[in-house]
């Protein structure tokens, strides 16, 4: 059995308008891999119960897909500017490129909103934030 350990990863984000203010221009993203210390993408299928009264059990369909991305990113203080990247952009467009690069190299996108994103201050630890970034949202094209 062979186990995969991705470890030359890269990670860009890049940040569009808020949603309320419709369809986003294109969006640039910045790499941001130095910084990236966890990135947990979700996604599931949500189902319609198309069941009659003649059937015995449910009867499942699938309507629409859904999913999130967690991320998790350290503070860059080098660039004396250090401002959260998520934190109070709650309701922003977001773009995320993640490249896994084991072997051939494979890019997978998603965009979505900041659904939440915190912003913890522990004494003697690397600042961080961490965002749920909500996929599949409207004003934007499905998941992609």
């Amino acid at each position: 059995m062979k186990f995969l350990l991705y470890n030359n990863c890269t990670v860009k984000i890049g940040l569009g308008a808020i949603q309320s203010a419709g369809t986003p221009a294109a969006i640039t993203t910045t790499d941001r891999t130095a910084l990236c210390t966890s990135f947990r993408p979700t996604r599931s299928a949500n189902f319609k119960n198309v069941q009659t009264l003649a059937d015995a059990t449910d009867k499942s369909l699938t309507v629409s897909t859904t999913g999130s991305v967690e991320i998790e990113i350290n503070y860059d203080g080098d660039t004396g500017n250090v401002n959260p990247i998520f934190f109070m952009k709650e309701g922003y467009f977001v773009k995320l490129e993640l490249v896994l690069a084991e072997g051939t190299p494979v890019t997978q996108t998603f965009t979505g909103v900041i659904q939440t994103a915190s912003q913890p201050v522990v004494a003697d630890d690397i600042v961080k934030e961490s965002a749920t970034i909500k996929l599949g949202v409207a004003y934007y094209a499905g998941l992609e």
